[in-house]
């Protein structure tokens, strides 16, 4: 019996194999179970509907029809700093949903890979590192998003009346997103980590505000006033630098926590 939800379609449209799927749980467990068993290979995992699709830390990710639902197999880029990779792949996704909208139109960065307009969530990424193979699981907001309050979909915020281009299909936005993958990774393997640092900085959300960082039961706080050289958070506090590698971030402003999750 297959292990698929629904027999896949292979298609050759990039140079990279595209496999669609009907109905599934989850394109990042398959991704994560082919590279367990040996049998990955370079491709795209895209299906029409998860069933148990699952964001950063276990949260509970839902994709809508029409939306962009996808996980990407890559040979693990050698030298490969993670910290860097994670950062590489939010400005890859960022820089491909930008592409349709007015320039500045209020498209960011949110620490480390979500990408949010106007404060609400349009996308969000799950990396992993299994074997030899390197899983970026990708989710946006094509045609609609679940919670209008914090999320949004690139179709709300193209039929606004400034909105001058239209809603891309979500099979054009994964080509998109695997060619800039291509590029941004090539340019950290190579180790000019420096271009992908100067692109997020350019378009992170918080950037010389008070947040809060939680990580597990640990809560940090202060002003986050940019990124070394290896993607860490630089979080000062009362005059101490603080590097951070891993947590949720979280706008504090005036005692009031502002979620983007």
């Amino acid at each position: 019996m297959s292990q698929f939800a629904h027999e896949p379609r292979t298609e050759e449209r990039s140079s990279t194999p595209i496999v669609r799927l009907k109905t599934i749980d989850s394109t990042h467990r398959l991704a994560i179970d082919l590279a367990e068993k040996g049998k990955a290979f370079g491709c795209i995992l895209v299906a029409e509907n998860q069933t148990a699709a699952v964001g950063r830390c276990g949260r509970k990710w839902i994709s809508g029809e029409g939306n962009l639902s996808a996980s990407f197999l890559k040979a693990v880029p050698r030298p490969m700093d993670l910290g860097q990779t994670s950062l590489a792949a939010g400005v890859a996704v960022h820089e491909a949903i930008l592409s349709h909208l007015p320039a500045d139109d209020g498209l960011r960065l949110h620490w480390p890979n979500d990408v949010l307009h106007k404060g609400r969530k349009i996308s969000g990424l799950l990396l992993a590192v299994v074997n030899e193979w390197l899983i970026i699981s990708v989710g946006v907001n094509v045609n609609s998003s679940p919670d209008r309050h914090s999320t949004v979909s690139l179709a709300e915020v193209l039929t606004s009346p400034t909105a001058e281009t239209t809603v891309p299909s979500a099979e054009d936005l994964v080509l998109q997103i695997d060619s800039s993958l291509g590029r941004w990774f090539g340019l950290t393997a190579s180790g000019d980590f420096v271009a992908v640092k100067e692109y997020w900085l350019r378009y992170v959300n918080e950037i010389n505000s008070k947040i809060i960082i939680r990580n597990g039961n640990d809560v940090l706080s202060g002003t986050f006033v940019g990124l070394d050289d290896f993607g860490r958070l630089i979080l000062e506090n009362e005059g101490r630098k603080l590097f951070i590698s891993s947590g949720d971030v979280f706008l504090d402003m005036e005692g009031i926590v502002v979620n983007h999750e």
